[in-house]
């Protein structure tokens, strides 16, 4: 039988995570926006590389965000995509936020939460691209 810890494993890999490298914005409030830089993502989720200052703000103890401390926030992603760029735009939620050694920048990785029927579309042709 597994464990509580082993069904959350093997949900986070249930949908492949493809590297890709885009702009992308989180915006956590009317006046608060910051830029980052997409490092892979998936169906579910998305993990970006942002300065520090701004990681902290998501989740100010660093480490992995329990569901109570999870801030909201809009994401909108650039994918690039035949020479043009394709705005997608949605709902998540923060799932860890850790350093990178030598750096001043910070990963985070960032849940989709209520994906519209356009925004899935759209990431999963994005996706379908990048497997290609």
């Amino acid at each position: 039988m597994l464990a509580a810890a082993d069904l959350a494993f093997d949900e986070r890999r249930r949908w492949p995570r493809l590297d890709a490298s885009c702009y992308a914005r989180i915006r956590l409030s009317a006046a608060l926006t910051f830029p980052c830089q997409v490092q892979n993502l998936s169906m579910r989720a998305v993990q970006v590389a942002c300065d520090a200052r701004y990681a902290l703000l998501v989740h100010p103890r660093g480490g992995v965000v329990g569901p109570a401390d999870a801030r909201a926030f809009d994401i909108s992603i650039a994918f690039p995509v035949n020479g043009a760029v394709r705005g997608f735009a949605a709902r998540g939620r923060a799932v860890y936020c850790e350093g990178i050694a030598n750096s001043s920048r910070m990963l985070l990785g960032l849940e989709f939460v209520d994906l519209e029927l356009g925004a899935r579309q759209l990431l999963a042709n994005y996706l379908g691209n990048l497997r290609d």
